[in-house]
């Protein structure tokens, strides 16, 4: 189970309290009387529908988009693979198989070693390092695609004893197209994170995931926790849906141990981004838009108060039990 899951069921405790609690999201649905407000606010309306990069053929579309994530992550800042969700494939397929343990090892030390050699979060890589790391990206993906498949893994069956060679060139290609214009918009916070300004947490957890089987987020850049999506639709619906996720990630930081006060999403195939602050997400719409009109968003106390009681109403849905 994971946030996702939640969200994807229709008896869930917490994809019910979500869907309550978010007022400003569910009110950019149809036939609410702030609905034209709602939308404005989330840019709904103005979506490019089309994508500017067109998924490449035979390009399996999960593991470009955990490929992907991995990469932009490299260029934030470094972090050993063997803290990834990829490693632990080694206590999924590795336990009775030297073999293969001995070769997931070789292949995140190897990974760490050319992350270490590139530099990729403080230098712009040649094309032919990028498809390197790339490669390794690919890898991780599919590593990772064991782990939260509990263990199955036909589609990658047998595993190669260079995994390398498991890379479709497919994957590699898509990933690199998608990743040239996402390091140009990522830039700023790249150089702020280099400047030791902000903060970087790739794939971080939060105190609540253990209640959902895990759930964790793509990134988190200062205190603004970001969506990375390479699906090909971008629809109001699939921006209501990343939204709803973002916040639930927020509210599982029971202790507020990340100080999270921004959400972020980026639409890498429509090369389209966002950020709003949290606090739009969690008070009721008119309230929200009472803040917005009169360009006086509400104090830090207040917000702090609202998050805590949005939390502890969190924790009692997660902690409800599933039938």
């Amino acid at each position: 189970m994971s946030l996702t899951s939640e969200l994807d069921r229709q008896d869930s405790p917490v994809r019910r309290f979500l869907l309550e609690a978010i007022a400003l999201v569910s009110d950019a649905k149809r036939g609410s009387s702030h609905e034209q407000r709602a939308k404005a606010l989330l840019e709904s309306d103005a979506l490019p529908r089309e994508p500017s990069l067109v998924p490449v053929p035979r390009a399996n579309p999960s593991t470009v988009g955990t490929a992907f994530d991995y990469r932009l992550r490299y260029d934030m800042s470094p972090f050993s693979s063997f803290n990834t969700v990829a490693a632990a494939s080694l206590n999924v397929l590795g336990t009775g198989d030297q073999t293969l343990r001995s070769t997931i090892t070789d292949f995140l030390e190897a990974t760490d070693t050319l992350v270490e050699n590139l530099g990729p979060d403080q230098c712009d890589l040649t094309r032919d390092e990028d498809r390197q790391l790339i490669r390794h990206c690919v890898v991780l993906a599919q590593l990772e695609s064991i782990v939260r498949s509990g263990g199955r893994y036909q589609h990658l069956s047998p595993l190669r004893p260079d995994l390398l060679d498991g890379a479709p060139e497919s994957v590699v290609t898509d990933v690199a197209a998608l990743h040239a214009p996402a390091l140009v918009n990522f830039g700023p916070r790249r150089q702020l994170i280099q400047q030791q300004a902000l903060a970087h947490w790739p794939n971080p957890t939060f105190a609540g995931s253990a209640g959902i089987g895990g759930a964790d987020a793509d990134m988190i850049v200062g205190n603004e926790i970001i969506e990375l999506k390479t699906t090909k639709t971008l629809d109001p619906k699939a921006l209501r849906s990343a939204l709803t996720q973002l916040v639930g990630y927020c509210l599982l930081d029971y202790p507020d141990q990340f100080q999270l006060r921004a959400v972020g999403v980026y639409f890498a195939r429509h090369r389209w981004t966002r950020t709003w602050p949290l606090w739009m997400f969690l008070f009721p719409t008119r309230e929200v838009l009472d803040w917005v009109d009169h360009d006086n968003p509400p104090a830090e106390q207040v917000v702090a108060k609202r998050l805590g009681e949005l939390r502890s109403q969190m924790r009692a849905a997660v902690d409800t039990p599933r039938t």
